[in-house]
């Protein structure tokens, strides 16, 4: 069974709650993520816990199918990008810089 979006309103505004667990508010054509997490895996294995590496490119692909869907003008992080600053590797802070552009999408961090 497919998840379906649903709208709230807010005041005069509309809310559309994505399954993807994102907001998209027609009205002002902006995004609102949060609690993306990245480096996570990184930080368990650094502590012991065995998780498997993909899930941050899972996440940076599920961003961009978003961004691409409903195309909005603006993205909005509200927080948590980086599950811990021990984890961040090079490889992983090179992508952060590079995704405004790799989207072609203004980003807010919050």
């Amino acid at each position: 069974m497919q998840k379906k979006s649903f709208s709230i309103s807010w005041g005069d505004s509309l809310l559309l709650m994505l399954p993807s667990k994102a907001l998209f508010l027609p009205q002002t054509n902006e995004l609102l993520i949060c609690d993306v997490h990245l480096g996570k895996a990184e930080y368990f294995q650094q502590n012991g816990i065995p998780l498997t590496n993909n899930s941050d490119e899972k996440n940076l692909v599920s961003i961009r199918n978003i961004v691409n869907e409903y195309s909005p003008s603006k993205l909005i992080i509200l927080g948590d990008l980086f599950h811990s600053r021990y984890s961040i590797s090079e490889s992983l802070k090179n992508k952060v810089e590079h995704l405004s552009e790799s989207l072609n999408i203004k980003i807010e961090l919050i």
